[in-house]
């Protein structure tokens, strides 16, 4: 997982691009318990990756995708926001969570 800046997302969302990213407060420990399970996660599985945004620093961001809390896990494709899902209970929900976004906006 790599952080990157409001300026790196809205380049993304701008440029058409599609993934996943991670959103979430360095004072909250919820998603310091999300982010392990993402870690956990990017680890063993290799096609996925995950880009990581401190909502505290992009008010904007958060207000123009409409994000309600955090952690949220944000799936965007050809620069739209597709999916938003903001539950971390385990390794396995969150990779079935995934998947089921992934199948839903790809038609896999």
């Amino acid at each position: 997982m790599f952080e990157v800046s409001d300026v790196d997302v809205r380049q993304a969302l701008d440029d058409k691009e599609s993934g996943w990213l991670y959103m979430s407060s360095p004072f909250c420990a919820t998603c310091q318990h999300a982010e392990r399970l993402l870690q956990i996660i990017e680890a063993s599985t290799a096609s996925f990756t995950c880009q990581k945004l401190n909502i505290q620093l992009a008010p904007d961001i958060a207000q123009s995708l409409q994000i309600e809390s955090v952690p949220a896990m944000l799936y965007y494709k050809d620069g739209e926001k597709r999916a938003v899902f903001y539950s971390f209970s385990s390794i396995v929900a969150v990779l079935e969570k995934m998947k089921e976004v992934e199948k839903n906006v790809n038609g896999l």
